[in-house]
């Protein structure tokens, strides 16, 4: 039970959606920041540079993956009542 997945209604699928692009552009404006950052050594700063891409890269597709499972729930998986 602890590690069975919770069902989300569409909207909510749709702000964890949101949610996962925004973590992926703040790991790319990080990425972006750390190219002007005071490393000294070169090898330092393209590790931390390339685990922020991998991080963009891991969010984004975590963002789309939601984006898509909302986009293909129909109207009654929403988690408002019926009105």
């Amino acid at each position: 039970m602890l590690f069975t997945p919770k069902k989300y209604g569409r909207d909510w699928t749709f702000v964890l959606a949101v949610s996962f692009y925004a973590a992926s552009l703040g790991f790319g404006i990080a990425t972006v920041a750390a190219t002007f950052s005071h490393f000294d050594d070169f090898s330092d700063k393209m590790l931390f540079v390339s685990g922020f891409i991998l991080g963009t890269i891991i969010w984004g597709a975590l963002g789309r993956s939601y984006w898509t499972m909302a986009s293909e729930m129909s109207a009654d998986h929403s988690s408002r009542p019926p009105r």
